[in-house]
């Protein structure tokens, strides 16, 4: 009857020795820069989704006139067009990245 409990102490041996072996290389990771603190990654993305979204929100300001100009099209039209393509995007891009109840937005408890 025991026998049929030994493949549990297997597997359970087994993640004991993985866990002891991740522990014995984890300051080594460390050493050699393998492992990332999450805060600081977490603020690098945010850093990077910022200037990225700058970026795209600056566009149409410097582009517009350049459009306009090939289009034969009033460039303050241009713009507002772009623009509001450009909102539109970053709307739905946000809403596709960090959906409600996700990102940092946990209820309080």
């Amino acid at each position: 009857m025991l026998e049929e409990f030994s493949h549990f102490v297997d597997h359970d041996e087994e993640a004991r020795t993985g866990c002891v072996a991740g522990d014995r290389f984890q300051p080594l990771d460390e050493d050699k820069g393998r492992l990332l603190d999450a805060a600081a990654a977490n603020t690098a993305i945010d850093e990077i989704a910022g200037a990225m979204r700058d970026a795209l929100l600056n566009w149409p300001a410097r582009v517009s006139g350049l459009i306009a100009a090939e289009l034969g099209a009033d460039p303050h039209l241009v713009q507002t067009v772009l623009q509001q393509h450009i909102t539109d995007l970053l709307t739905e891009a946000s809403d596709r990245f960090d959906p409600p109840g996700l990102g940092g937005h946990f209820p309080h408890r």
